[in-house]
C-alpha cells in the first residue's frame, strides 16, 4: 500500500481550489480566493476588440466589378462614340445647307450624345477621366468660344487644342447649335451670315470632329484595358471604394450644382442660367440621365443586360440598405419626373415641386454617402461641406 505524504495532499487541495475558482469565474460566481465584494474585472479599453466591418462570406466582388465594366461601362462608352460620330456627320450636313431641315437633326444628335455621356457620370473612371474636361467642360465659357470665332487663324485640330478645354466639347457645341435658347431661325441666320457664317461652321464641325475623336479614344482604351482594370487597384475593396466615391461625386454634383444652386439663386430669386444645358432646354433630362447611370451601375443593368450589381452585394451582407437605396432611387426619379419642362421655368413657377426633388435627391445621397460607406468601411474622398 502506497503512503501519501502531507505535502502531496496539500498540493491536491491547492489544485482543487484553483479549479473551483476557474469554474466559478465561468459561471459568474465570486471566487473563493477573491474578496466577497470585489467588482468583476474588465479588460482595459485599449484591449477591447475592434469592431470589424461586415463581410460577405460567399460574394464575389471581383465578378461584380468585371460585370459592371464589361456589361455597363464599356458598352455605354461604345454607344457614346457612335453617337459622337452621328453628331459629327450631322454638323457637316447642316453646314452644307443651313436650314431647319438640317438643324433639327444636328440638335437631336447633340442631345443623344449628351444623354449617353451624362449616364456615364456615375462611373467616370479609368480612361474616361483623362478626357472628361475636353468632352464636357462646364459651365460653358462663351467668351472663350467667341474669342475662337473671332480669331483669324485657320480652325485646325491644333487650333482647337490650343483654344483650351472651355472652348471644346459638348457645351461649346451646344452654344453654337442653340445660341441662348433662341428660335431656330436665329440659329440658322447666324450660319447664313456672309461675314461670320463660314467660320462658325468651320468651328462647329471642328468641335464635333474633336469630340468624336476623344469619344473614340475613351471607348478604345476602355475596351483594351477592361480585363486588367482591377489590376490598377491594391485590392478589391479599393476598387469598390473608387466606384462608390464616383457615385457620391455624381450625386452631390446633381443635387448641389445642377439643381440646388440654380433653384436658390442669389437668395431672392432662382438663377436659371446657372443650370447645366439651359441653352438647349436639356437641363432636366441631364439630371434624369445622371440618375439612370447610377441605376445601371448600382443594379448591374444596362438596357437588356442584367447581372450582378451593388444591390446584390448589399443583400449578401444581410443589410436592408439594398432595398432602401433601390426604393429611394425610384422615389427620386419620380420626383424629377414630376417637374414640368423646361426646368428653367419650373424653378420659378413650380418651386415646391423642385424643392421636393432636391430633398429626395438629398435622401438618396445620404444613403450612399453615409449609410453605405459606413457599412462597407469606405472612406469618402469627396466633401461638399453641406452637412450631408
Amino acid at each position: 500500500m502506497k503512503v501519501f505524504s502531507k505535502q502531496f495532499f496539500g498540493r491536491v487541495v491547492m489544485i482543487l481550489l484553483i479549479g473551483a475558482d476557474l469554474l466559478a469565474c465561468q459561471r459568474g460566481i465570486p471566487s473563493q480566493t477573491s474578496p466577497p465584494n470585489a467588482e468583476p474585472t474588465q479588460p482595459p479599453a485599449s484591449e477591447a476588440p475592434t469592431p470589424q466591418p461586415i463581410q460577405a462570406t460567399n460574394f464575389n466582388r471581383a465578378q461584380m466589378l468585371r460585370h459592371l465594366v464589361t456589361e455597363v461601362v464599356v458598352p455605354t462608352y461604345g454607344d457614346f462614340a457612335k453617337a459622337a460620330q452621328t453628331l459629327r456627320r450631322s454638323t457637316v450636313s447642316f453646314c452644307q445647307e443651313p436650314s431647319e431641315e438640317h438643324l433639327q437633326p444636328a440638335q437631336d444628335a447633340w442631345k443623344d450624345a449628351v444623354a449617353l455621356w451624362k449616364r456615364s457620370e456615375s462611373y467616370r473612371l479609368g480612361p474616361a477621366m483623362a478626357f472628361d474636361s475636353s468632352i464636357d467642360f462646364w459651365p460653358t465659357r462663351p467668351k472663350l468660344i467667341r474669342k475662337a470665332l473671332n480669331d483669324s487663324h485657320p480652325i485646325t485640330e491644333s487650333f482647337i487644342e490650343f483654344a483650351g478645354t472651355p472652348a471644346q466639347g459638348l457645351p461649346a457645341i451646344e452654344f453654337l447649335l442653340f445660341l441662348d435658347n433662341e428660335e431656330s431661325t436665329a440659329v440658322i441666320a447666324s450660319y447664313q451670315n456672309l461675314e461670320t457664317g463660314k467660320r462658325r461652321c468651320e468651328y462647329l464641325q471642328g468641335l464635333a470632329q474633336h469630340t468624336a475623336q476623344k469619344a473614340q479614344l475613351v471607348h478604345e482604351r476602355w475596351q483594351a484595358t477592361k480585363d486588367q482594370y482591377l489590376d490598377e487597384f491594391d485590392s478589391e475593396h479599393a476598387a469598390v471604394s473608387a466606384v462608390v466615391n464616383q457615385w457620391i461625386i455624381a450625386l452631390e454634383t446633381s443635387k448641389n450644382t445642377k439643381l440646388t444652386k440654380p433653384f436658390e439663386g442669389n437668395g431672392r430669386s432662382p438663377w436659371p442660367k446657372s443650370l447645366e444645358a439651359w441653352r438647349s432646354g436639356h437641363s432636366l433630362q441631364n439630371l434624369r440621365y445622371n440618375l439612370q447611370g447610377f441605376r445601371e451601375v448600382y443594379l448591374g443593368k444596362n438596357g437588356v443586360s442584367s447581372g450582378i450589381g451593388f444591390d446584390d452585394y448589399l443583400q449578401s451582407l444581410g443589410s436592408p440598405l439594398a432595398t432602401q437605396i433601390t426604393q429611394q432611387l425610384q422615389v427620386t426619379e419620380q420626383a424629377l419626373n414630376a417637374i414640368p419642362e423646361p426646368l428653367a421655368q419650373s424653378l420659378k413657377q413650380h418651386p415646391q415641386t423642385v424643392e421636393s426633388a432636391i430633398q429626395e435627391l438629398k435622401k438618396l445621397t445620404i444613403l450612399v454617402k453615409s449609410d453605405m460607406t459606413n457599412l462597407l468601411s469606405i472612406t469618402v474622398d469627396f466633401s461638399d461641406n453641406d452637412g450631408d
